[in-house]
C-alpha cells in the first residue's frame, strides 16, 4: 500500500513538472522573438506555478524581470523593485550564474533612474565582475556601465 502511494506521488510531481514546462515553453516562445508578455499572463504563470518557481529559477528570474519591465513602462515603481529583487533572488540559484549578474544590473538602473544613488551604486559594484565576463572588458556595454558609476555627480545645488 506505501509503494502504491509513493508511486502515486511520483506520478504526479513528473505530470506538474511536465505542465510547467509545457506552460514555459508557450510562453517562451512568445518571449525569444521579443513579443512582451503581458502582466496578466505572467501572474497567471506566476500563481499556477508558484510551488515550482524555485526548482527553474532560471525561467523564474526571467519572468520576474519582465513583470518588472512591464511595470516600469507603466510606472508603478513599488512593483518594479518588488518583481526586481525576486528576479534577483531566484537568480542567485539559477544555474546560469550570468543572470544574477544581469538582474544586478537591473536593480543598479532602476535605484539609478529614481536617483537612488547609494542603492544603485551597491548594485554596480555587485555586477562589474560578471558583467565584464558576460560582455568582456573592451566591449561598449561593458565600458558603458563603468562610466555610469565613475561619472562624477554635480554637486554645484549645495546650499
Amino acid at each position: 500500500m506505501k509503494l502504491k502511494i509513493i508511486i502515486f506521488i511520483l506520478l504526479v510531481n513528473v505530470l506538474n513538472g511536465q505542465n510547467y514546462l509545457k506552460d514555459w515553453n508557450a510562453l517562451n516562445k512568445k518571449i525569444e522573438p521579443g513579443t512582451s508578455v503581458s502582466i496578466i499572463e505572467a501572474g497567471a504563470f506566476i500563481s499556477k506555478y508558484k510551488d515550482q518557481l524555485g526548482k527553474f529559477a532560471d525561467n523564474s528570474t526571467q519572468l520576474y524581470s519582465l513583470l518588472a519591465n512591464n511595470y516600469y513602462n507603466q510606472s508603478k515603481f513599488d512593483k518594479v523593485e518588488e518583481n526586481y529583487l525576486k528576479s534577483y533572488e531566484y537568480s542567485k540559484q539559477a544555474k546560469d550564474t550570468s543572470l544574477k549578474h544581469i538582474a544586478e544590473f537591473s536593480l543598479a538602473v532602476f535605484n539609478y533612474n529614481l536617483n537612488n544613488l547609494l542603492e544603485a551604486e551597491k548594485y554596480y559594484l555587485k555586477c562589474m565582475a560578471g558583467m565584464l565576463a558576460v560582455y568582456g572588458q573592451s566591449s561598449r556595454e561593458y565600458t558603458g556601465i563603468f562610466t555610469i558609476i565613475h561619472t562624477p555627480v554635480d554637486r554645484s545645488w549645495k546650499i
